[in-house]
């Protein structure tokens, strides 16, 4: 029995090892994913600042990486990786490596906004302007969806908790009242009823 509990013992052990670091970096993953995400509405109104400025988009880019790297280091990082790129090839080029490399919808959306208004020549601030607006209207869509479907998923387990508690109010006095019958020979008392009684 020994045997067979440390062979047990091993092959759980393997399992979560194959596991765990997995799991692990999904989990960085996606809080990585979520907090570009977060930052992405902040990202735009800088760099719409910067460019109203007379800055390029390059130079927008490496600006807002350095002004965001404390409170959104991950995305600082990417920014600072596009604006490298673009030094050393296109602008074009660089968003395109960061669509490969960031799985956010929006930064996709982003990025190919701003690789469209490079190619036209047309205005990136009134582009980025238009953009914030509808991005900001899908991120509050998109929170309102979550809080609800977290509200349906917490109502069966807050039935679950409140039915034993609703089920001894209402069954409490009566299962105290039986047990009170039963004890002083409620049932004795019945069947002398019954005897004294038998047309009943």
């Amino acid at each position: 029995a020994i045997e067979w509990i440390f062979i047990l013992l091993i092959v759980v052990g393997a399992g979560l090892g194959w596991a765990m670091p997995r799991v692990f970096i999904r989990s960085k993953a996606a809080q990585r994913r979520k907090e570009i995400e977060n930052a992405l509405p902040d990202v735009i109104d800088l760099l719409n600042m910067c460019v109203s400025q007379g800055m390029t988009l390059r130079s927008a880019l490496a600006r807002v990486s350095w002004e965001i790297s404390e409170t959104y280091p991950a995305m600082s990082e990417e920014l600072r990786i596009v604006a490298e790129q673009a030094d050393l090839s296109t602008t074009e080029h660089a968003l395109m490596n960061l669509n490969e490399r960031v799985d956010v919808p929006e930064l996709h959306s982003l990025s190919s906004l701003l690789i469209q208004t490079e190619r036209m020549g047309t205005n990136v601030s009134d582009s980025l302007t238009e953009y914030s607006d509808g991005m900001r209207a899908t991120l509050q869509q998109r929170a309102d969806q979550k809080a609800n479907a977290a509200t349906f998923k917490l109502l069966f387990p807050t039935v679950l908790c409140l039915m034993p508690a609703v089920f001894m109010f209402l069954l409490g006095p009566a299962v105290v009242d039986l047990s009170d019958f039963f004890q002083r020979g409620g049932i004795n008392q019945f069947n002398q009823v019954e005897q004294n009684n038998p047309n009943r």
